[in-house]
C-alpha cells in the first residue's frame, strides 16, 4: 500500500494490485476509455470485499495501462502495460539516436558497433541492403567504400563515413588521426515526413579540438578540387588521383583558402552555387591564389568516371 499526497492536499491511497484486476487486464480486447465492472473478492489485507454481491469494482484502460478503484471498500491503484512501458523506452531510445545533429567530443570514436561494408551485402549480413543500395545509386562501388572505410552502426541506424586528418606523409604512408565521423540515414524517406519528425538526414561527431573538420581524401598531388558532400570528394580523388576535400557544408572559408596557397585550387560544387562559386574565385584571384571552377548541372557523384576525369584534367 502507498500514499501519494497531490499539490492539492489531497491524499490517494495505492493499494496492491488485486487478481481479479491481473485477470481481467488480459483476459479481454480493450479500447483506450473503456470502463467495466466487476466483483472486488479479496482486499489488500486477505478480507472479502463483494464476494457475491454487486461488482463494486471499476477498471478503466488508459493509454499506458488501467486505472482501478472500489466504490465499496475505496481501494484504488493503477497497473502499468508492460508493453506500453517497453514501447515508451524503445521510442526514448530512438529519440536519443537522433538528437543533437552536430556534437563536440573531447576524444571522437567511430560508434561501438560499427561495421565495414563488404563487397557485397551477402557478405556481411549485418549491415542493411539499403546502405548497399543508397552507395550504389551514388555510383559509389566496392572498391570505393571499402578505400574510405565507411560502415554501419545499428544504434545510430546510419551509414557512417569516417573523417581522418592526415598528419604524416611519407612515401607509401600516410600517418593519421579520427577527428571525427557523419552519420547520414539512408532510408527512403520524404522531406515531409523527415521534417514532421525532427530527424535530420546527417549528423556530425567531432573533435572539440577543431572548430571546424573536412573529409580530407589524401592524394600525392598539388591539385585540390573542393567539393559539398563526402561522396563526390570519394569519387574524385578515387578516379582522378588529386586531393579532394568535401566542405560537408556550401561556405568556403577564407582561412581554408589561404592554407592551400601555392596549390592548384578547383571548386566543384553543386548546380544552385555558382554565384557561391563565382564570388570565391574573384576573392581567391585578389589573394593571389591559383583557383578555378568547374560549373556541371550535377554534382561530381552523380556523373560518370569518364565525365569527372575530363573536367578535372581541363583544369589542372
Amino acid at each position: 500500500m502507498t500514499t501519494l499526497t497531490w499539490t492539492g492536499g489531497v491524499s490517494i491511497i495505492m493499494y496492491s494490485i488485486p487478481d481479479e484486476v491481473n485477470e481481467e487486464c488480459y483476459d479481454r480486447d480493450w479500447h483506450t476509455g473503456e470502463t467495466v465492472r466487476i466483483k472486488h473478492i479479496h482486499t489488500s489485507d486477505g478480507e472479502e470485499c463483494s464476494a457475491n454481491k454487486d461488482a463494486a469494482l471499476a477498471i478503466t484502460r488508459k493509454a499506458d495501462g488501467w486505472w482501478w478503484h472500489c466504490f465499496r471498500c475505496g481501494e484504488s491503484g493503477f497497473k502499468q502495460d508492460s508493453a506500453v512501458k517497453v514501447a515508451q523506452v524503445e521510442k526514448h531510445l530512438a529519440a536519443l539516436r537522433y538528437v543533437a545533429p552536430y556534437k563536440s567530443e573531447e576524444r571522437v570514436t567511430l560508434p561501438n558497433d560499427f561495421m565495414l561494408c563488404k563487397d557485397t551485402p551477402n557478405i556481411n549480413k549485418y549491415v542493411p541492403k539499403q546502405v548497399y543500395h543508397w552507395l550504389w545509386q551514388n555510383n559509389i562501388h566496392g572498391e570505393i567504400f571499402q578505400k574510405y572505410e565507411v560502415g554501419w552502426s545499428d544504434y545510430y541506424q546510419r551509414c557512417i563515413i569516417p573523417i581522418y586528418e592526415p598528419i604524416c606523409f611519407r612515401k607509401d604512408i600516410i600517418n593519421r588521426k579520427l577527428v571525427g565521423w557523419i552519420g547520414r540515414d539512408v532510408r527512403a524517406i520524404s522531406k515531409e515526413w523527415r521534417k514532421k519528425d525532427s530527424i535530420p538526414k546527417y549528423i556530425l561527431r567531432k573533435s572539440k579540438r577543431y572548430n571546424r573538420i573536412y573529409f580530407h581524401a589524401y592524394a600525392a598531388s598539388d591539385d585540390y578540387v573542393i567539393v559539398e558532400d563526402v561522396l563526390s570528394a570519394m569519387k574524385v580523388n578515387f578516379v582522378c588521383g588529386v586531393n579532394t576535400v568535401a566542405l560537408l557544408t556550401t561556405s568556403i572559408p577564407t582561412s581554408m583558402l589561404l592554407k592551400l596557397k601555392g596549390k592548384n585550387i578547383i571548386l566543384w560544387l553543386d548546380h544552385d552555387q555558382l554565384f557561391n562559386v563565382i564570388a570565391t574565385c574573384i576573392k581567391g584571384t585578389n589573394l593571389g591564389l591559383n583557383i578555378k571552377h568547374i560549373h556541371t548541372k550535377r554534382d561530381p557523384k552523380s556523373i560518370n568516371d569518364f565525365a569527372i576525369m575530363h573536367e578535372v584534367n581541363r583544369k589542372r
